[in-house]
Formats: C-alpha cells, sequence, structure tokens
C-alpha cells in the first residue's frame, strides 16, 4: 500500500511540472572538458554548454563565440572557443542583449575544421540561449 502511495505521489508531481527544465531534458548537459574529451560522440546531439559569449565582426562574416573561463573570453583564446551560429536576421538584437554575458547555450553540436574554430566545432541549430544570473 505504501509503494503504491509513493508511485501515485510520484505520478502527480510528474504530470504536475510537465513543462519544468523541458528544453534541458532534450539536451546533454556537458561543459568544455566534457566535450574536449566526448567530442565525436556528441558530434551531432544535442547539447546544452555554459560559457561567455562574445561577438566578432569581420567584414565578410559576424560570428559569436563561447569561451569557458572570463580570461579566455578577455584575451579572445579562439582555441578554447565554441562557434554559436546566429541566425543572421538576429545576430545584432543578439549582440546588443548578451556579448560578455555568462550564458547557456542549447543546441546541436557540430564538428567543424576550420581556422576560426581550432579545438572545438559550433552549436548549430540553436534552441534556447539562456543569461546566467550570477550573485558577487
Amino acid at each position: 500500500m505504501q509503494l503504491l502511495k509513493s508511485f501515485f505521489i510520484i505520478l502527480v508531481i510528474s504530470i504536475s511540472l510537465p513543462s519544468l527544465g523541458d528544453v534541458e531534458r532534450k539536451h546533454i548537459i556537458v561543459n568544455f572538458s566534457m566535450l574536449a574529451s566526448n567530442e565525436n560522440e556528441l558530434n551531432g546531439q544535442k547539447i546544452g554548454i555554459r560559457g561567455w559569449i562574445l561577438f566578432d565582426d569581420y567584414e565578410k562574416s559576424k560570428k559569436a563565440m563561447l569561451f569557458p573561463t572570463e580570461e579566455s573570453k578577455r584575451t579572445f583564446n579562439v582555441d578554447e572557443a565554441i562557434q554559436i551560429d546566429i541566425i543572421k536576421e538576429d545576430y545584432e538584437a543578439v549582440k546588443k542583449y548578451l556579448s560578455g554575458s555568462i550564458v547557456t547555450v542549447y543546441g546541436t553540436y557540430k564538428i567543424i575544421n576550420s581556422k576560426y574554430t581550432r579545438l572545438f566545432g559550433a552549436i548549430i541549430k540553436i534552441d534556447d540561449i539562456d543569461i546566467v544570473h550570477v550573485d558577487l
């Protein structure tokens, strides 16, 4: 009887909160170290990763980059960064709102070989970007 009661309580809770953390449940949450050691396994998978986002505008292209540490962001160390594919139409608005922030990016990870991202690939097909609020 106690087991049935416990099962019923768990069932009610799970039905009551269907959307809580919905994005996170669809994605494998990783950090930069885990990504580096499992890059091939994570290729094509939906991931969530946290870092500092910066935007870099060139004449021919505009790129968003996610850095693992504040130091790598400050020195713009692209060897440690992941490219974030932002839709061209949304780029300026996203840049204005998020530049320099700590964010969690949810999207599909893809290994790419380019001179722009040497160590990591890119997050393509962005599902969501959340600002991380840090109390100092």
